[in-house]
C-alpha cells in the first residue's frame, strides 16, 4: 500500500547492529495493565492464589482472607467466620457446580449459590497443609498437602504413595511442589527427587533419564500439548512428539523456575526466585520481563490467565497484577524510543519495521526498538529544529525512503561493506506527511504546496493536475488498472490518463480536509478527514461521523489488512470497521494514547499504531471476527434494609421492608469500562431500560411478585444471549394473605348470610307487626267508630226526634232530621271497614253530621268549609273518619258550652305539593276552661274519642301509609271569654 519491503542479506543486517552498538539488556514492551492493592478491596496484599471461576469471576487467596472480583468490586468473604485469618492456597471448580476452597489448616470449603459450607468427608481425614488442588481424570480431587499426595473422592480422603522411596536416606523428606493434569489424563508429580506420573493407576517415573533425580518445581501444558517443566536455571520444552528442548536463563543463573503458565497466544509465562520475571514467546528464549509489570524486585506467587487473554500476576505483598489481553503492546521511552511522537512506518523487504519520530530513526528487533544511526552520528543531528520525520517508504530497488520536515530527504541504500549507506537529497520544499511508491516502482513526494515524483536524483513537479500546484498534498494512491487518487486539503482528485475528477463536499465528502486514504481488498477507496471518514463505492460516497460510532469526527489515518477490517484513526481513539460495525479502541482498553498519528499493518499481520505518546502494536489474529457475543452477568448481591442475599435468584421481603437493592455485574476484565447494562423489572417497567451503573435500587414496592432480568454488552457487541434473572416477592400484610382473606371472606359471607337472615326475620316480623298493627287500626277504627256514634248524640238526636214530633209545626224538620241522620248512619256503616277515603267522600258525610248539628242546635251553631282551588277533592286520600272527631269535639266542647251563638270554620288547602292541611277554628270557650269543665265533670266518652284518634294516628305512621301531623292552641288567646280553639291537621298525600 504505502510502502513496499526490501531484502536485506543477513552480513548487512549484522553491520548494522555492529553500527548501532552493543546489545543493551533485554527489555519487554509497556503492557497495559492494572495494578489492585489492599486499597481497591484486596484482603491481604500477599496474594498466594489467583482463579477463575466457571462462571468468570476471578478470586483472589490471600495471606488472610479471601476475595471475588467482578472487574469493578472486590467481595470479601469476612462475614463467614471459617475464613477470617486464613491462609488460601487453592481454588478448584467442582462438576456439581460448587467451588472447592481450601486453606493451611485442615479446612476444604465448597461454596454455591452464595452460600459457604465447610467440607466433611465421610472416610478419612483433610490433611493439614493444603496448598493446591487439581481435577482427577475420574472426577475425583488431587491434593498436594505437607509434601504428600491424597486423593478425594466419593466422600473419602485417602493418602497416596508414589513408591519406596519416600524419604532419602530415611532422613530427609521429599519436597512436593506441584501437581498438574494432562489432557491424556496424566497426573504428573513435581518432587524435589524428580517427577512423578500416575496413570491407569500405574506409578512411573516420566522422562528419567533426562531428568534423573534432579527437582522439578513446576510442569505445565499449553493447548498444544506441549509439556514445559521449571527446573533451577533453566526449563524443558516437551513436544507432543516428545521432543525435547532445553531453555537457558542467562539472566537468573541457579534460580529456581517455581511458577509457570501458558498464555492464549502460545506464550508461556515464567517466574523465578528472587522476583525474576520472564516470557517465553517464541519456545525458544526466556525474555526478561523483570520491572516492566511489577516493580524489579516483586516475587511472583501465582500466575493465570483468563479467558479474555488477559494476565493476572498474584504477588509477595505487592497486591495483584492484571495484563490487558496481551494482543496489546505499547512501546514507548523504556523500548528505545528517542522521541515517543510517532508520524510514520515502514517495513523493509527483510520484514523489519522502521518508525520515523521526532529527531529520531528507530528499527524494531528483539522485541524493542533501537534508534538508528550513521557511523559518524545521529541521521537528523539537528535535534534544535523541527525535525520529524513525516514519511518512511521503500522504493522498488529496496532503498529506505526518508524524508523529515526540515527540508532534509535520506535515502538509505544495501552497501555490502557499510551496510545502509546514507545518500542525503536537501530541496527547499516543507513535506507533508506521507509518501508513496507506486507499483511501477515511482516515487511521489507530496508537498506543502502540490507533488512531485522522483526522476533519477531530482524531484520533478507533478503537472498532470493543473491546481494542485496550489493545494496541499496529503497522501498520494494508486488503484488497481492505474487510477491515481490524490488526497489534498481541498477534496480527493482522481487520474486516469487524462480524465481528472474533483471531490468535494458537494459530492459526498464529510469533509474537504483529506488526512489520508487507503484502497482495500475490494478497491473500495477509504479516506480520513477532519470531519469525518468515507468510503466512495459503487459510484457513491458514504460518510462516516461520531453519530455512525466514530470515537471523534477529526480523523488521521486510515488502513486495511488482510482479515477485512477498516481501521481509523482519531484524535480521540482508534476504530476498527468491519461487517460487524464499528468498535474503539482507546487507553482504557490498552492503548498508549488515544491520539492516533498514524497506521500501518506489516506483513506479520500486525497493526501499528503512532500516536503522540509512543506505539501500540495489536496483533490482528488474536481479534475476534465476529461480533462479541455480551459479557456474562450475574446478581451479585441483593439486600433489602438489613436483610442481604448472595448470589441470589430469589429475595422474599415484607411489605413494610420493601427497598431492595440490587448488585449485579457484567464479567468483561479486559474493559469494564465499556459495559452497558440493560434491565427491566417486570410488570413494573414495559421495556428494558438502559444504564452504566453497576446497581439499581428500587424504594417501596408494591406487595406482591416481580422478575429482575438483566443483560449487558459491549460498545462494538451484541447483548448478553442469557439474561440473569431475579425474582423478588414482596409479602403483603397478614390482613392481605390468602388465608386472610379466605378467612375474611368467609366472616364476610357469614356476616352477609346472617345479616339477609336477620333481615328476612325483621321483615317477616315487621309484616306480622304490620299486620298487627292494621288489625289493631281496624279494631280502633271499628272502636271510634262505636265511639262516634256515641251516646250523647244518639241520645241527643233522639230527643230532637222527639221534640220535632210532640210540636205540630215541627212535624217536616223531625223527618228531614231523621233522614240526615240515617244517611248519616248509613254511610259510617259503609266506610267502617276502609282505612282511607276520598276527601269528597270525607266532606259529605263531615257535612251531614254539621248539617245535623245545626238542626239540633239550631240558631247556636254556624259552620262553614272552605276549599282551595288547588285542592282536588277526588284525588286525594286521607285516613276515613280523622276530620270529624275534631269537629265534634269543637261543637261539644267549645261551642255547647257557650250557651249563645257560635262558630266553626273547616278550611282546607295543599301546605306544599305533598301536604294537605285542614284548619279547625271554633269561637268557643277555649282550651283552658274546657280542660277545666272536663276534670269538673268527667265524662268517660267524651276523652276516648280523641284517645282513639291519637293512637289511630300513631299507628298509621308506624304502619307506614304517610305522616299525619296534629297541632292544637287556641285561636284568639287574647280573648277573655271566647279565646276558641284551632286545630291544624297535616296529612301526606
Amino acid at each position: 500500500m504505502k510502502c513496499r519491503r526490501i531484502l536485506l542479506p543477513a552480513s548487512m543486517l549484522l553491520l548494522i547492529v555492529l553500527q548501532c552498538g552493543a546489545l543493551l539488556p533485554l527489555s519487554a514492551a509497556t503492557f497495559p495493565q492494572r495494578h489492585y492493592t489492599v486499597e481497591d478491596g484486596l484482603p491481604h496484599s500477599n496474594v498466594l492464589r489467583v482463579f477463575q471461576d466457571r462462571r468468570g469471576f476471578i478470586w483472589f487467596g490471600t495471606q488472610y482472607g479471601v476475595a471475588r472480583f467482578d472487574g469493578k468490586r472486590f467481595e470479601k468473604f469476612d462475614d463467614y467466620e471459617p475464613f477470617r485469618s486464613r491462609q488460601f492456597l487453592g481454588f478448584l471448580d467442582l462438576p456439581d457446580g460448587r467451588l472447592l476452597i481450601n486453606t493451611y489448616d485442615f479446612n476444604l470449603h465448597s461454596f454455591r449459590d452464595g452460600v459457604i459450607e465447610q467440607l466433611r468427608p465421610r472416610y478419612g481425614e483433610i490433611p493439614e497443609g493444603i496448598v493446591q488442588m487439581c481435577r482427577g481424570a475420574d472426577a475425583g480431587v488431587w491434593l498436594n498437602a505437607a509434601g504428600s499426595l491424597y486423593r478425594l473422592r466419593n466422600d473419602s480422603i485417602r493418602h497416596i504413595p508414589l513408591d519406596d522411596e519416600f524419604h532419602l536416606e530415611g532422613i530427609v523428606p521429599r519436597a512436593l511442589f506441584h501437581i498438574e493434569l494432562a489432557s491424556d489424563g496424566t497426573l504428573f508429580v513435581c518432587t524435589s527427587l524428580g517427577l512423578y506420573a500416575i496413570r491407569g493407576g500405574r506409578r512411573f517415573r516420566p522422562f528419567a533419564d533426562l531428568i534423573g533425580k534432579e527437582p522439578v518445581f513446576v510442569l505445565r501444558e499449553d493447548r498444544e500439548g506441549t509439556l514445559w517443566l521449571g527446573m533451577s536455571g533453566y526449563a524443558y520444552r516437551i513436544g507432543a512428539d516428545r521432543e525435547i528442548h532445553r531453555l537457558e536463563t542467562p539472566f537468573t543463573q541457579g534460580k529456581n523456575l517455581k511458577v509457570m503458565m501458558p498464555d492464549s497466544l502460545g506464550n508461556v509465562w515464567v517466574s523465578l526466585e528472587g522476583g525474576y520475571l520472564g516470557l517465553i514467546e517464541d519456545g525458544t528464549t526466556i525474555r526478561n520481563l523483570t520491572g516492566t509489570i511489577a516493580p524489579p524486585n516483586a516475587i511472583v506467587n501465582d500466575f493465570l490467565a483468563d479467558r479474555e487473554g488477559n494476565i493476572w500476576l498474584g504477588t509477595y505483598n505487592d497486591g495483584a497484577y492484571c495484563v490487558l489481553t496481551t494482543q496489546n503492546v505499547n512501546y514507548t521511552r523504556e523500548d528505545g524510543l528517542v522521541n515517543t511522537y510517532v508520524q510514520s512506518f515502514a517495513e523493509d523487504r527483510s520484514g523489519r519495521l522502521w518508525a520515523g519520530t521526532f529527531n529520531g530513526l528507530h528499527y524494531f528487533e528483539n522485541g524493542r526498538f533501537y534508534e538508528y544511526q550513521l557511523p559518524g552520528g545521529k541521521l537528523l543531528p539537528n535535534e534544535s529544529s523541527f525535525n520529524l520525520i513525516e514519511s518512511l517508504a521503500v522504493d522498488s530497488s529496496g532503498r529506505i525512503q526518508v524524508h523529515a520536515s526540515s527540508y532534509r530527504r535520506v535515502i538509505l541504500e544495501s552497501d555490502p561493506v557499510n551496510g545502509l549507506r546514507p545518500t542525503e537529497l536537501t530541496y527547499r520544499s516543507f513535506l507533508s506527511k506521507f509518501l508513496y511508491v507506486d507499483q511501477g516502482g515511482k516515487v511521489f513526494t507530496p508537498e506543502w504546496r502540490g507533488l512531485r515524483w522522483l526522476r533519477d536524483a531530482d524531484l520533478v513537479h507533478f503537472d498532470s493536475i493543473p491546481d494542485l500546484a496550489s493545494r496541499r498534498v496529503f497522501d498520494v494512491e494508486r488503484q488497481p488498472g492505474g487510477r491515481l487518487w490524490i488526497a489534498t486539503d481541498s477534496g480527493l482528485y482522481s487520474l486516469d490518463t487524462t480524465e481528472i475528477q474533483h471531490y468535494s463536499l458537494s459530492d459526498g465528502l464529510p469533509g474537504n480536509e483529506i488526512k489520508d486514504l487507503c484502497i482495500d481488498e475490494r478497491n473500495r477507496i477509504w479516506i480520513a478527514s477532519n470531519s469525518g471518514a468515507a468510503c466512495f463505492e459503487d459510484g457513491r460516497w458514504r460518510s462516516l461521523t461520531p453519530r455512525d460510532g466514530l470515537s471523534h469526527q477529526f480523523c488521521t489515518a486510515v488502513a486495511d489488512d488482510r482479515l477485512g477490517n477498516i481501521w481509523i484513526g482519531t484524535i480521540s481513539g482508534l476504530n476498527r470497521l468491519n461487517d460487524n460495525g464499528i468498535s474503539s479502541y482507546t487507553v482504557k482498553r490498552g492503548l498508549v494514547s488515544d491520539e492516533v498519528k498514524t497506521l500501518f499493518v506489516d506483513s506479520r499481520d500486525n497493526l501499528w499504531v503512532g500516536t503522540s505518546k509512543g506505539i501500540s502494536r495489536i496483533a490482528l489474529a488474536a481479534l475476534p471476527t465476529t461480533v462479541s457475543a455480551g459479557p456474562p452477568v450475574y446478581i451479585v448481591r441483593a439486600g433489602s434494609d438489613d436483610s442481604t442475599w448472595r448470589d441470589a435468584r430469589r429475595v422474599q421481603t415484607s411489605f413494610d421492608r420493601s427497598s431492595v437493592s440490587i448488585e449485579y455485574a457484567g464479567l468483561a476484565h479486559s474493559y469494564p469500562e465499556g459495559i452497558e447494562f440493560q434491565y427491566q423489572l417486570a410488570p413494573a417497567d414495559a421495556d428494558w431500560r438502559s444504564t452504566r451503573d453497576w446497581k439499581r435500587n428500587y424504594d417501596n414496592l408494591s406487595p406482591g411478585s416481580y422478575r429482575f432480568m438483566l443483560r449487558a454488552r459491549m460498545e462494538d457487541g451484541a447483548w448478553s444471549a442469557q439474561p440473569a434473572h431475579l425474582a423478588i416477592e414482596v409479602t403483603p400484610p397478614f390482613w392481605m394473605r390468602w388465608w386472610f382473606l379466605s378467612a375474611g371472606l368467609g366472616l364476610l359471607l357469614g356476616i352477609v348470610y346472617g345479616a339477609a337472615r336477620y333481615r328476612t326475620n325483621v321483615l317477616r316480623r315487621r309484616e306480622l307487626e304490620k299486620m298487627s298493627v292494621q288489625n289493631t287500626i281496624l279494631q280502633l277504627e271499628q272502636r271510634a267508630l262505636n265511639s262516634s256514634v256515641n251516646p250523647h248524640f244518639l241520645f241527643n238526636a233522639l230527643n230532637s226526634i222527639q221534640y220535632f214530633f210532640n210540636k205540630r209545626d215541627a212535624l217536616f224538620h223531625a223527618n228531614v232530621f231523621l233522614s240526615k241522620f240515617g244517611k248519616l248512619i248509613r254511610l259510617i256503616l259503609k266506610d267502617g271497614k276502609r282505612q282511607s277515603i276520598f276527601l269528597e267522600e270525607e266532606l259529605l258525610r263531615l257535612r251531614l253530621y254539621l248539617e245535623l248539628e245545626k238542626m239540633r242546635l239550631e240558631e247556636y251553631l254556624e259552620w262553614s268549609i272552605r276549599l282551595a282551588p288547588d285542592v282536588e277533592t277526588d284525588t286525594i286520600s286521607l285516613p276515613v273518619m280523622i276530620i270529624q272527631p275534631y269537629v265534634e269535639n269543637a261543637i261539644w266542647h267549645g261551642i255547647s258550652p257557650l250557651k249563645a251563638p257560635g262558630r266553626v270554620d273547616i278550611h282546607i288547602s295543599m301546605r306544599d305539593e305533598s301536604q294537605l292541611q285542614i284548619l279547625i277554628c271554633d269561637n268557643g270557650i277555649g282550651m283552658d276552661r274546657s280542660a277545666a269543665i272536663k276534670s269538673k265533670h268527667q265524662v268517660a266518652h267524651d276523652s276516648q274519642g280523641m284517645q282513639l284518634t291519637r293512637q289511630r294516628i300513631d299507628l298509621h305512621k308506624r304502619a307506614g301509609q304517610g305522616r299525619i301531623t296534629v297541632e292544637v292552641e287556641e285561636a284568639d288567646p287574647g280573648h277573655p271569654t271566647r279565646p276558641g280553639t284551632k286545630v291544624s291537621i297535616c296529612i301526606s298525600v
